[in-house]
């Protein structure tokens, strides 16, 4: 009984090497059909990657910039103590309002300074002795709806500069979050179908300069899905192939554009890059192996007869 199940073992694994043995055959066989399946495959989860982490890091910045339910009042450089003192009592005795900080020029220059991450020094040189960030005041709410209130309470007061609120920015966020998916979802799934058709092409030409062979297998009693699985197994290793190199050049892409620019520290609540490894490899290789064995099957169904 063992020597059975160990022949029967040793059996599946020869079977399962023979199977991507001929794969990788046929992958070299049809070099430049393959390399462009492969090219398609990454640029479509590479493109799907970008959306992804768009839609990620817009809605970290929606969350952040919606739970501080703050207001910004700017104020004029030339403003008077008793102008500044009156835009504090008519926000402080507005209804709703949590807190109100006063934040100086000096304050202002430094908090500039950290929004720019590492590359804010540089950034600001040279503008200490002119400083042009305003002073303000920065007022919490307790609820969103509170926040108008205020505005329409000082914005006609002497000595304001402008007013900022983060209800107009969410709101803003949201309506590119809406483009995004829109456009992601459309250019992702042009991209898909691409990918599928050269990958079902790659197997047509795999099928068909292996037709002689398959017409013996068939011959001798071999089964339909002896047959199928090599090729299966071949879209399926160019969807592997094309999900890790996507997913290689979104990690080291997005890494260097959370640590080599201002911009995106400036303007954006990045999530850590590991993220991209940790939570998104795995989604990738399996929607590439996935793609791989669509066009595949796709390309057997119609082209090989068995």
């Amino acid at each position: 009984m063992r020597r059975k199940v160990d022949i029967t073992m040793k059996t599946n694994i020869g079977t399962i090497k023979y199977f991507v043995t001929e794969s990788l055959k046929s992958l070299k066989r049809n070099k430049t059909l393959s390399i462009a399946s492969i090219a398609t495959v990454m640029a479509t989860l590479f493109i799907f990657g970008v959306f992804l982490l768009s839609l990620v890091t817009i809605d970290n910045v929606v969350k952040q910039v919606g739970s501080d339910l703050q207001a910004a009042v700017y104020l004029k450089d030339d403003i008077t103590k008793e102008q500044m003192d009156a835009i504090y009592a008519k926000i402080s005795a507005t209804a709703g309002v949590k807190h109100v900080n006063f934040r100086d020029k000096q304050a202002a220059f430094k908090d500039a300074q950290e929004m720019f991450g590492k590359n804010g020094e540089e950034l600001v040189k040279g503008l200490e002795e002119r400083n042009p960030f305003p002073m303000a005041f920065v007022i919490t709410v307790e609820k969103p709806e509170f926040i108008q209130p205020v505005i329409d309470g000082v914005k006609d007061m002497a000595g304001i500069k402008n007013i900022t609120e983060v209800t107009k920015a969410v709101a803003f966020i949201e309506k590119i979050t809406k483009t995004v998916k829109i456009a992601g979802v459309a250019l992702s799934s042009v991209l898909l179908v691409v990918s599928v058709f050269l990958i079902g092409n790659t197997i047509k030409l795999a099928v068909f300069s292996r037709k002689r062979e398959i017409g013996i297998m068939k011959y001798v009693g071999a089964t339909d899905w002896f047959i199928r699985w090599p090729f299966i197994i071949e879209g399926m290793l160019i969807g592997f192939i094309g999900s890790i190199l996507s997913i290689t050049v979104l990690f080291f892409v997005y890494k260097y554009l959370v640590f080599n620019t201002f911009i995106t520290s400036a303007f954006f609540t990045l999530i850590n890059p590991l993220y991209v490894l940790v939570s998104m490899a795995w989604k990738f290789i399996f929607g590439g192996v996935i793609i791989g064995a669509l066009g595949s099957m796709f390309s057997i169904r119609k082209h090989l007869r068995v």
